[in-house]
């Protein structure tokens, strides 16, 4: 677990740069309200293209500022810095056209640039807010070599997101949403994707985090998070791929939460972790179907010691499905880590399937269970407690 705290806050650890231009601005006026960038219009009535050149920015501000779309709208970064950037103090909308289409994209394939930065490593305020409404986004920044370098979102430094759209589709990336440090982002749309990222969701809490991180996604059909990267590693970055991987341990009291809603299906795969959550988090998923794969765990919950709980909770209207090739299915871990599954259904499949260690728990309420495993259908060791509705069957 070492080894995998070490890469995570390695992870974390890159800090965006302000451009020269901010700096000298703020030297000579002794202010820091400004806005940079390409956006020379509060409304577009037409297709419109924005191409940042290497180092800037479509925009980038502290002030509150909104831009109406009517038409198409494409956002495209050579790199090094983000598309758009809403730092410390900003209010900055998007407004799109119902059925038109916000579209950011790298220009180069594997070159470090972001999507959208919200209040990232700002050193002079906080409170950045980026608010998209309307239409669809797609954002594709071109990685097939992951390293830490690309993210569609990172929040930082209680930074928000607002998005309430017609759709969200997110392809290549090393992260889908980046969060730390009492950062929230409130997502409504009709239909959530992530496709061929390293982390999906990925949040930790630094020891001088106040509040919670908290990403909340309500889709009006399907939600889908893959990190089946389609591509190599590059640098020290371990093979540690998950849908959703969350860090917190330094406050009893400040959590990472992630709750995906659905009216439709939710489904998580990835190539190591369908969810890891190391320390105090709490996961809810709540759709018709859950699925969530993962080849070494589908879900990997353990509290960091005695007051730091590790709570996931899947409450699917049909079935839940949870699927480890290579290890485990379930493994909860610590006193305070809880696993839950309620439903109708639950399908267990894996390498070895549920596996309660160190006082951890897992509940299987579902009223109908099937769990087939290859090698140990269910472990219990150091007081470790597995509790399985009565209807469960058992290969």
């Amino acid at each position: 677990m070492r080894g995998l705290d070490n890469n995570f806050k390695r992870i974390f650890k890159r800090k965006i740069k302000c451009t020269i231009s901010i700096l000298i601005g703020f030297l000579i006026s002794g202010s820091i309200s400004f806005a940079t960038g390409l956006l020379n219009e509060n409304i577009y009535n037409t297709d419109v293209e924005f191409i940042a050149p290497s180092g800037s920015n479509v925009i980038q501000t502290n002030n509150e500022e909104t831009y109406t779309f009517n038409g198409n709208v494409s956002m495209k970064n050579e790199g090094d810095q983000p598309t758009v950037w809403a730092l410390g103090e900003s209010n900055l909308t998007f407004n799109i056209a119902d059925g038109k289409t916000l579209s950011v994209e790298n220009i180069n394939n594997n070159r470090e640039a972001y999507a959208f930065a919200i209040g990232a490593n700002s050193n002079y305020s906080p409170n950045g807010i980026m608010n998209i409404s309307g239409g669809n986004l797609y954002i594709d920044l071109k990685r097939s070599i992951f390293d830490d370098a690309a993210y569609a979102f990172q929040s930082d430094n209680d930074g928000k997101l607002n998005i309430n759209n017609q759709s969200i589709i997110i392809k290549n990336v090393d992260m889908g949403i980046k969060m730390q440090d009492d950062s929230k982002v409130d997502i409504k749309t009709g239909y959530f994707s992530i496709e061929n990222s390293y982390y999906g969701i990925a949040m930790q809490q630094n020891t001088d985090a106040k509040t919670n991180n908290i990403v909340e996604i309500n889709s009006e059909t399907d939600i889908n998070i893959s990190s089946k990267m389609e591509g190599k590693m590059e640098g020290d970055m371990e093979e540690d791929a998950a849908s959703i991987y969350l860090l917190s341990y330094h406050k009893n009291n400040v959590f990472n939460k992630v709750h995906l809603t659905a009216i439709g299906n939710i489904n998580l795969e990835a190539s190591k972790y369908g969810i890891h959550s190391y320390g105090q988090n709490e996961v809810q998923l709540t759709g018709k179907n859950i699925s969530i794969s993962g080849n070494n765990y589908g879900i990997y919950s353990t509290g960091s010691d005695d007051y730091h709980d590790s709570k996931i909770d899947l409450n699917a209207q049909n079935s839940i499905t949870i699927t480890s090739n290579n290890g485990w299915s379930i493994a909860s871990m610590k006193e305070n880590s809880v696993v839950t599954l309620n439903g109708n259904l639950s399908n267990i499949n894996g390498a070895s399937a549920l596996w309660a260690s160190e006082k951890g728990k897992v509940n299987i309420n579902t009223l109908e269970n099937h769990i087939v495993s290859n090698r140990t259908a269910a472990k219990v060791t150091t007081e470790g407690e597995i509790n399985i509705n009565k209807n469960n069957t058992a290969y």
